[in-house]
């Protein structure tokens, strides 16, 4: 059995209110990237999509290590078995981000078929 995968041998560390809270700080990196993106795309001042694409590197990672201390904080895990559940997580959510936006542009061949 996995390592927190039984909440009677290995109690979170922390109570439901707090998880739950600890979840949702995880997107705090993305939502100040859109507003920093967002001001910087209003303000005129020489928008480029290709530097905007460069600094999603900023949130992503910040968001990755907030992932794994959440892991391993509120679920128990290992400090490997966080950072592979991290990189899962990470895996998934992107895939579905990116096929969704080639399904809403009429699809994979749209986008790489100029």
């Amino acid at each position: 059995m996995k390592r927190g995968a039984d909440p009677a041998q290995h109690p979170p560390a922390v109570g439901t209110a707090a998880a739950v809270d600890l979840a949702f700080m995880g997107h705090v990196p993305w939502s100040l990237w859109v507003l920093g993106v967002g001001a910087w795309a209003a303000a005129d001042v020489g928008f480029s999509l290709a530097v905007m694409a460069l600094t999603m590197a900023v949130p992503l990672a910040w968001n990755g290590v907030i992932l794994a201390a959440f892991c391993r904080e509120v679920l128990a895990a290992a400090p490997r078995a966080a950072w592979l559940w991290t990189l899962a997580h990470q895996s998934v959510i992107w895939a579905f981000g990116v096929s969704f936006i080639a399904w809403i542009s009429g699809g994979w061949f749209r986008l790489f078929n100029p």
